[in-house]
């Protein structure tokens, strides 16, 4: 008798072990909780959504006949930045950037930024492949503007986003309007930096909501890329904050 309770008890003592690591293993890791060799890092993932999400592209080539495009967002149109422990990321396989302390030095704070520039780069040429438009010598272009507008979200707000842009004779594309309009705002949202093709530009990390927010850019650039604007969820648009980028495009000829 006694030597089955005792089988008894050992037997729910491994089951209590079992789910007691089982919940170890599932819970959250609390970021405080760290440890010197596992940091925080930052990693970039593709968040489009499957649906509700759509890129529409109007032309008008030599003619005011407007013709226009609508398709479904493609994987890569909205890309956002998450603060996980480098052993998640190792685990993932996911390309990363250690997260500096928020008492860093501004130059590391800044190498920071410029690696997390270059992930993004590398997730858009993985996600959305866009090599330079070569035009040989002698070639002209006609000249025709162009408009790329998405709908899209992320978390509880929507917003519409456009870029607009020239075709030159030389077959440069003139990048004059660059504008969101915020539907939805469950959150804030602050518009901070607008990137093409190694080309940037501070626009002041600008709070969106339901405003409608332009600037004109006027940048003569490459044809073929991808317009990037920049989201944070914090005033003051830093890596520290959570932020996405849109990919709008791409920006041909």
């Amino acid at each position: 008798m006694h030597a089955r309770l005792r089988s008894f008890f050992n037997l729910c003592f491994c089951l209590a072990c079992l789910l007691v690591g089982s919940l170890m293993t599932t819970s959250p890791v609390d970021a405080a909780s760290l440890s010197p060799s596992d940091p925080l890092v930052v990693v970039v993932r593709n968040v489009t959504p499957r649906s509700g999400c759509t890129m529409t592209v109007k032309d008008y080539v030599g003619t005011p006949k407007e013709t226009t495009m609508v398709k479904a967002c493609p994987a890569g149109t909205l890309m956002r930045f998450f603060h996980i422990p480098r052993s998640q990321a190792v685990a993932n396989h996911e390309a990363y950037v250690i997260l500096p302390s928020p008492s860093s030095s501004p130059a590391a704070v800044a190498k920071a930024q410029a690696q997390i520039g270059a992930l993004a780069d590398e997730a858009n040429a993985r996600l959305l492949p866009t090599p330079p438009a070569a035009t040989p010598n002698g070639i002209t272009c006609a000249t025709s503007d162009h408009t790329a507008t998405a709908y899209m979200g992320w978390g509880d707000n929507r917003w519409n986003a456009w870029v607009q842009w020239t075709t030159l004779t030389n077959c440069k594309v003139d990048i004059y309007n660059s504008e969101l309009q915020g539907t939805v705002s469950a959150f804030a949202t602050y518009w901070a930096t607008d990137k093409y093709a190694g080309w940037s530009q501070n626009v002041g990390c600008a709070y969106l909501g339901t405003n409608t927010l332009a600037w004109h850019p006027y940048t003569v650039q490459t044809a073929g890329y991808y317009y990037e604007q920049w989201l944070y969820d914090g005033s003051s648009c830093t890596i520290f904050d959570s932020y996405a980028y849109a990919n709008l495009g791409p920006l041909n000829r």
